[in-house]
């Protein structure tokens, strides 16, 4: 049992006990359950005083003679006893002075005189401190501490501030970090030259990853992120680092990846990796990232163009990071030099965050761009950025800022998360607003507010990582899916090397969607209800009629966001729209041809059945009947009726709906009534079929009676001559055959 007190505190009971409680004094007992608790309250009272300052009457008798001794409570009572133990009699000892109430006897309360003593201020009630103990204890242990830094992070940062230099234009130019002496790697020139003709022999049959490779080290050289050794040194002195290609035939463009491996053992046991220090973890974790990532009202994302090919390596340890390289079999084998961080060494990961950490910590970035600072420091993971604002302006602010300490050590900050596989809304984004319906010019002009739409680029459904998600794909698969781990690989490329972007040419090949989107606003709403499939889902035509009207009215009150919106019930007019959108859905389904061919030559084709009824498109879109009756006074309904297929649902759901309105009348009746408005193929036999089927009908239908046959007058059972008595039956009926519809 769970009982709580003031503060909403709460102490759970295991133990209950009845008890008898009964006076000393007088006649009073009453029998009571308790809850059993270690404590209920500190002593009361709070400290021990003379009773005889308070002049207590002599005459009265106290329930505890004992109250000023400070000691345990051991029993709290309820309301409902208290009142009870209550007798009519009470005594005021003076102003700031206790009161006597009678009950067991005489018991006293109330305030004691600060002369007496200093006291403390208690609120007494039931506590909970066991189980804050325990609460406080466990968030005690489980709180989070920062790791302790070993002896080998602080050697690392150490010797990152003392060796590490800017070159001119700013670019950071770092020493190796190793903890064991270069003098320990043994010879690797040898492996390094037997891995690379292995690679070459792998790349012999495939012309393709051959040229792949060789623009990958081409554009090594281009960029001066390596060198070619003019004045060859002592080929043992140094690490020749081998390098090879990892290919992945499921891949639909870069099906290769140059892979620099700086574990490779020399022939004393040691590899380049070996004597280096990794580094500890100075980047806060993707969690926490994403995380706060996810706070902000606007975002932004990017990430910085080849991020440890910008710093560059000291000269001096350039020998670690030698490679054998040639661009064709062909030529000799020549000696190079990585000049940057390369991928694949055991420091490189700490020495580029280590890096970008430290313009942020530069005092003049502090000073002048503070939160920019921080955020290089809080919101980078390696090379990706994930940070925001909750303010528009503000975030474009952030993101000049951080480009431009970025820029100070020669990092680019790219924008990136502008990727879309629909060359409509790329056309869109690149478009002017006001070109499209306002639905799509308010999220265009929204989407050309917050980028630039010459950063948008198209991307084939096969490489788009969030096509995975919107298919569908079971947990188990999607582990190892690259694709929505990595990204395509073509995006590890230099972005000369990325797929051509096809946007500038889709205003040819798309320009009937585009079309549709510029003139058929009402078709998509056509299309969307039509989707639905809701003639099969409701079985009658009123209920069908009112779904349409509240699926338009959401419709218009979504688009018109400045605009009168429709609340309430259903007006006429929303209903008489409702009506009108089924019938045009109900003739696209069943007349799409007819349609197509009177909007484009006004006529439909000779094979129509539809030819003989001279059909025509209204003002609104609907299919109706031409007819001979334009000059008469009937109205505009009655003379052109709405043409519909009696094989549709819409009109199967119309004759039942008109049939029960006119209390279940029979077909002629009906089909009259109908042709005032609608010219229904098949129509009577529609009808027929839908009377006979009225459960209504069937039941109430009256059964046809057999009657007995009269006598014979009596000249007609008399013999006599001929003609003596002539009579004259009316022949009939007569069956006449009513013209077919």
């Amino acid at each position: 049992m769970a009982v709580s007190g003031l503060n909403n505190s709460c102490s759970q009971i295991k133990y209950s006990s009845d008890v008898n409680i009964r006076s000393n004094i007088n006649s009073i007992e009453f029998k009571i359950n308790c809850l059993i608790i270690p404590q209920i309250t500190d002593k009361l009272p709070a400290f021990s005083f003379d009773k005889n300052i308070l002049d207590i009457p002599k005459n009265l008798t106290l329930a505890d003679p004992n109250f000023n001794e400070s000691s345990q409570v051991e029993m709290l009572v309820s309301a409902s006893l208290f009142w009870k133990l209550l007798r009519i009699g009470q005594i005021s000892l003076g102003h700031n002075k206790p009161v006597l109430q009678k009950t067991f006897g005489w018991i006293i309360s109330g305030e004691i005189p600060q002369t007496i003593a200093n006291y403390l201020t208690r609120c007494n009630f039931i506590s909970n401190s066991e189980i804050d103990n325990q609460l406080k204890k466990f968030w005690q242990i489980e709180e989070y501490e920062n790791a302790p830094v070993s002896s080998n992070d602080v050697e690392i940062e150490a010797l990152f501030k003392t060796t590490t230099q800017r070159a001119e234009d700013g670019r950071f130019i770092v020493r190796l970090p190793l903890k064991l002496p270069s003098n320990l790697l043994g010879e690797s020139k040898n492996i390094a030259l037997k891995r690379l003709h292995s690679m070459e022999n792998k790349l012999k049959g495939n012309d393709n990853l051959k040229q792949q490779y060789g623009q990958f080290m081409s554009e090594y050289i281009e960029l001066n992120h390596m060198s070619k050794l003019q004045n060859k040194r002592d080929e043992n002195d140094g690490y020749f680092i081998p390098h090879h290609f990892v290919k992945k035939e499921s891949s639909v463009t870069t099906k290769l990846r140059v892979v620099f491996d700086a574990s490779c053992k020399t022939d004393s046991g040691y590899s380049l990796n070996d004597l280096q220090f990794v580094g500890p973890t100075i980047q806060q974790d993707l969690f926490s990232i994403i995380t706060r990532f996810r706070t902000h009202e606007f975002v932004l994302a990017g990430d910085i163009t080849k991020m440890y090919r910008q710093i560059l390596i000291h000269p001096d340890d350039r020998k670690l990071q030698k490679i054998w390289w040639r661009t064709d079999t062909t030529k000799s084998i020549e000696q190079y030099e990585l000049n940057t961080v390369t991928y694949g060494t055991a420091s490189a990961p700490f020495l580029a965050i280590r890096c970008l950490h430290e313009l942020a910590y530069h005092i003049e970035h502090i000073e002048t761009y503070p939160i920019a600072s921080k955020i290089i420091l809080n919101d980078f993971y390696v090379d990706d950025l994930l940070t925001g604002s909750d303010d528009l302006e503000e975030l474009h602010t952030l993101y000049h800022e951080i480009s431009l300490i970025l820029k100070s050590g020669q990092f680019s900050l790219n924008k990136t998360c502008l990727w879309s596989d629909s060359t409509i809304t790329l056309h869109w984004i690149k478009s002017i607003p006001s070109t499209w319906k306002v639905f799509v010019a308010n999220r265009v002009e929204e989407i050309q507010n917050l980028t630039n739409k010459t950063d948008w680029r198209y991307i084939n459904t096969l490489s788009n990582p969030a096509d995975i998600i919107s298919r569908g794909v079971y947990p188990e698969n999607l582990k190892n899916l690259q694709l929505w781990w990595s990204g395509p690989e073509w995006l590890q490329l230099p972005e000369d090397k990325w797929p051509i972007d096809i946007t500038n040419d889709i205003n040819s090949n798309y320009s009937q969607e585009i079309k549709v989107e510029l003139q058929s606003k009402p078709a998509r709403a056509l299309a969307a209800i039509d989707s639905l499939n809701l003639f099969n889902k409701y079985s009658k035509l009123t209920k069908l009629q009112r779904v349409v009207a509240y699926i338009l009215r959401f419709r218009n009150n979504t688009l018109n966001m400045t605009e009168h919106k429709e609340y309430g019930p259903l007006t006429c007019q929303e209903l008489e729209n409702s009506l009108k959108t089924l019938i045009k859905i109900s003739q696209i389904q069943t007349f799409c041809t007819e349609i197509s061919d009177i909007r484009q030559t006004n006529t439909v084709s000779k094979g129509s059945n539809l030819l003989q009824l001279n059909p025509f498109l209204d003002s609104e879109g609907i299919l109706r009947v031409g007819g001979r009756l334009t000059k008469s006074n009937f109205n505009f309904e009655k003379k052109f009726p709405i043409i519909l297929s009696g094989k549709h649902t819409l009109s199967k759901l119309t004759v039942q709906y008109e049939h029960i309105r006119l209390l279940h009348a029979g077909p002629q009746q009906v089909l009259a009534s109908l042709r005032e408005q609608y010219w229904i193929i098949s129509a009577r036999n529609l009808i027929k079929k839908t009377i006979h089927n009225c459960v209504t009908c069937f039941r109430v239908k009256p059964k046809a009676l057999n009657y007995l046959m009269g006598d014979l007058p009596d000249i007609r059972v008399t013999p006599s001559r001929s003609f003596l008595n002539c009579g004259i039956d009316y022949c009939g009926p007569f069956k006449l055959r009513d013209r077919k519809i």
